[in-house]
């Protein structure tokens, strides 16, 4: 079932094959495919939107700008309005911080559900 679902990724152009190949080879992938909701086959803008949020990382590296100068880490939303709109700027150790929280502890699960 995973690699079923990283061929349709790549298939779809949301992965390339280098990372699909790296996804592979960890040992223990945190994939689990909760199969109550249904994608109709006809409502391709919905499962486009299903398959990019499977791949999204808490960080886009496009949105980011480190002033080594400044010693600051500014991330620019392209949102451009609701509560992720605009940009923040901290220090980077903050930053740092900031990203941590959402990388599990070595061992613990995490469980994302989503549904319609």
């Amino acid at each position: 079932m995973r690699r079923a679902g990283l061929r349709l990724f790549v298939r779809l152009d949301l992965l390339l094959p280098d990372q699909v190949s790296g996804m592979l080879a960890w040992a223990l992938s945190g994939c689990h495919v909760y199969m109550t909701v249904w994608v109709p086959d006809s409502d391709c803008a919905f499962a486009m939107r299903r398959a990019r949020y499977g791949a999204w990382n808490p960080v886009a590296l496009e949105h980011l700008d480190h002033d080594r100068t400044a010693t600051a880490v500014t991330d620019r939303s392209d949102s451009p309005d609701g509560s992720a709109a605009g940009a923040e700027t901290a220090d980077p150790l903050e930053f740092l911080a900031h990203v941590l929280v959402h990388i599990p502890d070595q061992g613990h699960l995490t469980t994302r559900y989503d549904g319609w």
